[in-house]
């Protein structure tokens, strides 16, 4: 069993006051080795000043508060945020699995309205995105999959349930045109119900928010950093089918 645990970070909004990027996603891993990775990103926390217990957030690396001590300019920070993950991606078996846009460069088709009419990005469009890659990798895998989203509340948790409920149950149907079918076929490799879990509870789900923040802080404004991502997260998960999702 694979498991693809998920947050996200930034919002939806294209209007004034909004960020200007978005990102929707995190990492895979074994379930069998779940525990390790608790282990790993403990020792990280305790290793950065904190304690095993305490969620350490990706924003203790780009604000100018510094609760956690950290003895490095705000440059540095965010460098050093960068190693971390590269650290724990080369201690852990994880592969990143995460969409990332920049708002003021993406094409209508990737835009909708909100209920109250603004225009918003179209989440379902990247979350679907997300879940072919990983259906696309447990059908080369052989092997069968979970979903676990740090919860964002009732209505969200049960949008983004309805996304892969919608797909799941269209392929049972059997009502899609045959080439569509064998398109999407490894999806039902997924269970179809999505684990909502809160973040301070869960290492594992800490880590995906730590993950998703820090790419989202660095498609926000440092090409250069990102590049450090694409090199050394990107291309060893793409030979698997996974990888950094840039929508533009």
């Amino acid at each position: 069993m694979y498991l693809f645990v998920a947050d996200e970070s930034g919002n939806l909004g294209i209007t004034s006051g909004t960020s200007s990027s978005y990102s929707l996603g995190g990492y895979v891993i074994k379930e069998a080795d779940l525990p390790h990775a608790t282990s790993i990103w403990k020792k990280v926390k305790v290793a950065l000043g904190s304690s095993a217990g305490k969620e350490i957030k990706w924003e203790h690396f780009f604000v100018e508060e510094n609760p956690l001590g950290l003895n490095f300019n705000q440059a540095a920070k965010r460098t050093v945020a960068a190693y971390i993950l590269k650290n724990l991606f080369e201690a852990i078996d994880l592969l990143p699995l995460v969409a990332v846009v920049k708002k003021d460069k993406a094409d209508d088709d990737l835009i909708g309205r909100s209920r109250k009419g603004n225009p918003k990005l179209k989440e379902d469009l990247f979350l679907s995105g997300l879940l072919a890659m990983f259906a696309g990798f447990l059908g080369r895998k052989e092997a069968r999959g979970r979903v676990i989203f740090d919860s964002a509340g009732t209505t969200k948790d049960m949008e983004r349930q309805q996304i892969l409920s919608d797909q799941i149950q269209s392929l049972h149907s059997g009502k899609l045109p045959n080439h569509i079918m064998k398109d999407l076929e490894n999806l039902l490799l997924i269970e179809e119900k999505i684990s909502f879990m809160d973040s301070k509870n869960s290492e594992f789900l800490q880590l995906a928010d730590f993950f998703c923040g820090v790419i989202w802080r660095v498609a926000e404004g440092d090409e250069a950093l990102m590049g450090i991502f694409d090199d050394e997260f990107g291309r060893r998960a793409e030979k698997e089918g996974l990888g950094l999702l840039h929508l533009l």
